[in-house]
C-alpha cells in the first residue's frame, strides 16, 4: 500500500512568504516500507526516506535550504530534519 506524503510548510512571518513543496509518497510492503522523499525548495530536493530493508534507516535530514527532512517508515525510526531556510538578495547597479 501507499501512504500519501504530507503537505509543504507555509512561513507564518515576513515580507516574502513562499511555501515548501509536498513531501512524496511512502509505501509499506511486506518485509520492507520506505518513507516518502521530503518536499523539495527551490535550492533542491529533499532528503531521502528511511526504509527497512537492509538496515532499518531512519529519513535522511535535508542538504537544500529550505527543503524537508524524509519520512520515518514502520520500523526505521524518525524522519529527518528538515534544512533551515535562506533569503538571497541581489542589487543591481
Amino acid at each position: 500500500s501507499q501512504n500519501v506524503g504530507g503537505r509543504g510548510g507555509v512561513p507564518g512571518t515576513g515580507t516574502l512568504s513562499i511555501g515548501g513543496g509536498d513531501g512524496g509518497s511512502g509505501t509499506n510492503a511486506t518485509g520492507n516500507s520506505q518513507g516518502g522523499e521530503g518536499g523539495a525548495s527551490f535550492w533542491g530536493g529533499g532528503g531521502a526516506g528511511g526504509q527497512t530493508a537492509g538496515g532499518h534507516n531512519a529519513g535522511a535530514a535535508a542538504q537544500a535550504f529550505g527543503a524537508g527532512g524524509g519520512g520515518g517508515s514502520y520500523s526505521a525510526g524518525a524522519g529527518g530534519a528538515g534544512a533551515p531556510g535562506v533569503v538571497l538578495i541581489l542589487e543591481f547597479k
